[in-house]
């Protein structure tokens, strides 16, 4: 038998399931480019079936595509319809604090993930990353893809990043 784990209001889907410490930072991003990095103790434990609460607020018609622990050292991996992609420091989704850096609130618009265009597409997925790991992109049409989470470029979070797959042209499929 299976057991309700929670309750999805209709058309709701989930997208991603965390392991984290109990004080760990959490990172949302979405289709249309934002992102948000905020505390897990911001969001207080629940009965197994309830809905859950605001993670960020999102404009009409965009969703979150993927999620992670934005563990010290790490980097938001961003890849896009068309094939872009850049690593951002997950440092760069606090914010300024006179000289601290802090995560967000919950529930707020966020920040600018990365920036989109007609050439880059909308953001197809995200992950965090080290320098370490390699990550594999699959085409719409079947073509994989390969390579060291390194050889993507570094970027701040408000640029386009590069061109990471040959064709550019599919919608990439993908996972670390």
């Amino acid at each position: 038998p299976h057991t309700r784990a929670l309750s999805l209001g209709e058309g709701g889907e989930l997208v991603a399931v965390l392991s984290t410490g109990g004080n760990d930072n959490i990172i949302l991003a979405s289709h249309d480019g934002m992102a948000i990095c905020f505390s897990e103790t911001d969001v207080r434990c629940m009965g197994r079936d309830a809905v859950g609460v605001r993670g960020m607020q999102l404009a009409e018609g965009d969703y979150i595509v993927g999620a992670g622990v934005a563990e010290p050292g790490t980097q938001l991996l961003t890849v896009t319809e068309r094939g872009y992609g850049k690593r951002t420091p997950v440092e760069e989704y606090f914010r300024q604090d006179g000289e601290i850096r802090r995560p967000q609130s919950r529930g707020g618009k966020g920040m600018k993930n990365i920036a989109l265009s007609d050439r880059t597409g909308k953001v197809a997925g995200v992950c965090i990353v080290c320098d370490t790991d390699h990550i594999m992109m699959i085409e719409e049409g079947g073509v994989i893809i390969r390579m060291a989470a390194a050889d993507v470029n570094v970027y701040r979070r408000d640029a386009q990043g590069v061109l990471l797959t040959a064709g550019g042209g599919g919608s990439p499929r993908w996972g670390v």
